[in-house]
């Protein structure tokens, strides 16, 4: 590995002595359902899950355990997204969802952040992550400039990117 873009929290990377890791990012995770909902229904509606890699399986999962002590019940899994997302835009459940895979024609939606236990948001991080020990090779070089002049850009630009 030269150079990687990670996403979530990667205690292997973060605070590590072989590493620099940059954050180019943070989303809000969020619930949605076409239908309004309170967090208390949600073990009773059918939640719709897609292919997500293990470290947003685990932050969905552990979220879950605090506010309803029980495993998440999924009532239908797809092979990705896009297609969960076509099943919450005809009524069929709900779907767990970072804020930048949200259509803006879900804006009629009913929206829920997840939050930690003291009502702060729970943020998905995307950082850079290159081991130090390349840092001085002009590729990598490079390719960090580029990437860390893009997303201040965006930051400055347009807000998205953080809060």
């Amino acid at each position: 590995l030269h150079i990687g873009i990670v996403r979530g929290d990667f205690a292997g990377y973060d605070g590590y002595d072989g590493y620099e890791s940059m954050e180019l990012m943070k989303e809000k995770v969020y619930i949605v359902s076409k239908e309004k909902f309170k967090l208390s229904d949600l073990p009773r509606m059918p939640q719709i899950s897609y292919s997500r890699d293990i470290y947003m399986q685990k932050m969905i999962g552990e979220w879950w355990r605090r506010n309803f002590g029980d495993r998440l019940v999924q009532g239908m899994d797809l092979s990705n997204v896009e297609a969960a997302k076509g099943m919450v835009a005809v009524g069929l459940g709900y779907i767990f969802v970072t804020e930048r895979l949200i259509p803006d024609t879900w804006k009629a939606y009913y929206k829920l952040a997840m939050t930690d236990t003291e009502g702060n948001p729970i943020m998905r991080k995307t950082s850079l992550v290159v081991p130090r020990i390349c840092l001085d090779m002009e590729t990598v070089k490079q390719f960090k400039l580029f990437v860390e002049e893009l997303y201040d850009e965006k930051n400055v630009n347009n807000g998205f990117y953080n809060e």
